[in-house]
């Protein structure tokens, strides 16, 4: 496991981070391509993470955000020794996956539901960023 981000994983484990506005970007990252996920970003700037999490339960992963990076993780199942397998194709493992949220963007809420983690990332508007309206006299 790396301590540092490639440029090709920066760009595809954030958040918020379009053209050059990347912030403070930093954590582990694995080099593994487990869970595999995908990234939607909604009109209104806001985004859903979703990963695939076949066999999981709420219960066995962890969501976790420590100042701009989101953590995914999961201490992986179990094998169930009473129960002897033709094939076990079904990944069940330890992970870790991190991804950068900028500044502008904040983590609200995760949901699992039929093997998906949903991670929902909402857009911050600044009142700094905000038109005011100035009345001429």
């Amino acid at each position: 496991m790396t301590t540092t981000l490639k440029l090709a994983d920066a760009l595809h484990r954030s958040v918020g981070l379009d053209g050059l506005l990347f912030d403070v970007f930093g954590g582990k990252n694995s080099s593994s391509s487990f869970p595999k996920y995908d990234i939607i970003k909604q009109e209104d700037g806001s985004a859903q993470i979703q990963f695939a999490l076949a066999g999981y339960s709420k219960d066995d992963v962890d969501v976790s955000v420590k100042g701009n990076i989101l953590t995914i993780s999961s201490k992986g199942l179990d094998k169930d020794s009473s129960v002897c397998y033709n094939h076990r194709g079904i990944a069940k493992r330890a992970f870790t996956i991190n991804f950068g949220i900028s500044k502008n963007h904040e983590v609200k809420s995760a949901s699992m539901e039929h093997g998906m983690l949903t991670v929902f990332v909402d857009s911050i508007v600044s009142e700094a960023d905000l038109v005011k309206k100035i009345s001429v006299n």
